[in-house]
């Protein structure tokens, strides 16, 4: 395998944190994500496996928060279940300039729309491991960005301890 900056050979594996801001979210750090490094010119690859174990995983995280969600954090898991935003406000029910300002921070979503939104993505995304009893621990007066933290274990990612 050659570098594609520069051609070289010479490359090294590593394992790496990264900021996944790809993902959309900008507080989410991969651990020990494996990567490999040119000696020559110090150019990075990245190899993220599992990526929908990846999102999985993410999706969950973000759903057992205590807090409310931030307009990243709708825009992703909107993006996780596979709506658009004039078909996510068609399904429940709000117009699509509203989901655009839930989105960009501009209007907060109401409680019981992040309850549904909350209970779309168990549903829809699937996630099999969702404690619906979290939902009634949700500070409806915090809407913090709190840091995420994910690792790769085994053959699928967990939150890092």
């Amino acid at each position: 395998m050659k570098c594609a900056q520069c051609d070289s050979v010479d490359l090294e594996e590593v394992k790496l944190d990264h900021p996944y801001e790809e993902c959309g979210l900008p507080n989410v750090t991969l651990i020990g994500v494996p990567a490999r490094k040119c000696q020559n010119c110090g150019a990075v690859r990245l190899r993220i496996p599992a990526i929908e174990g990846l999102h999985r995983t993410l999706a969950l995280t973000v759903l057992r928060k205590p807090s409310r969600l931030t307009g990243a954090e709708v825009r992703f898991l909107r993006k996780y279940i596979g709506l658009s935003g004039a078909d996510f406000a068609k399904r429940i029910g709000a117009e699509p300039e509203t989901v655009s300002r839930w989105e960009n921070d501009k209007q907060g979503m109401g409680p019981q729309t992040e309850r549904l939104l909350r209970l779309l993505v168990v549903t829809i995304g699937q996630v099999q491991e969702y404690p619906i009893e979290e939902l009634d621990h949700i500070d409806p007066e915090t809407r913090d960005s709190e840091t995420i933290r994910i690792e790769r274990r085994s053959r699928d990612w967990a939150p890092a301890a």
